[in-house]
Parts: C-alpha cells; sequence; structure tokens
C-alpha cells in the first residue's frame, strides 16, 4: 500500500510498501491491511503506526483530520 499524510502546507509523510497500518479514529484504533475496501473516516490525534513487508515497525505523529483509502492508496489529510 502507499500512504501520504498531507498538512495545510506540505507533505508530511509519503511512503510506499506498507504491509499494514493501524490509526486512531473517533470510533477507536483502525487496522488497515492490503486490499482494504474503499474507506473514508475522521482521523484522531495521535500515534500511527505502520509496518513495511520486512515487518519494521514506524510510527509517526498525527493530527485529527480525515483518511481515505482506495485502491491500496492511504491518503490523510490533516486540519
Amino acid at each position: 500500500m502507499n500512504v501520504t499524510i498531507l498538512t495545510k502546507n506540505s507533505t508530511k509523510l509519503k511512503k510506499e510498501d506498507i504491509e499494514e497500518l493501524y490509526i486512531p479514529t473517533e470510533l477507536g484504533e483502525v487496522g488497515i491491511l492490503e486490499n482494504h475496501t474503499h474507506y473514508m473516516t475522521k482521523v484522531s490525534k495521535g500515534e500511527l503506526r505502520y509496518f513495511d513487508y520486512t515487518h519494521k515497525k514506524e510510527t509517526i505523529e498525527i493530527e485529527p483530520g480525515f483518511l481515505h483509502i482506495k485502491d491500496n492508496q492511504i491518503t490523510i489529510l490533516e486540519l
């Protein structure tokens, strides 16, 4: 999967080849795997965790915003 985090002024993160991702939302943490269905939700402030295909864990702090998933492309828009 490809992950992009956009802020008002810049691209905060752009990663390819992500195997799984965990993100805080208003309804709790959501786990996302490859070929996830089309999805959109509000994102809460917190820690986003993701793993590449070597199972290396990385984290990044995110601000509230929106998450959109389509065709293995994950886009997060921070407000």
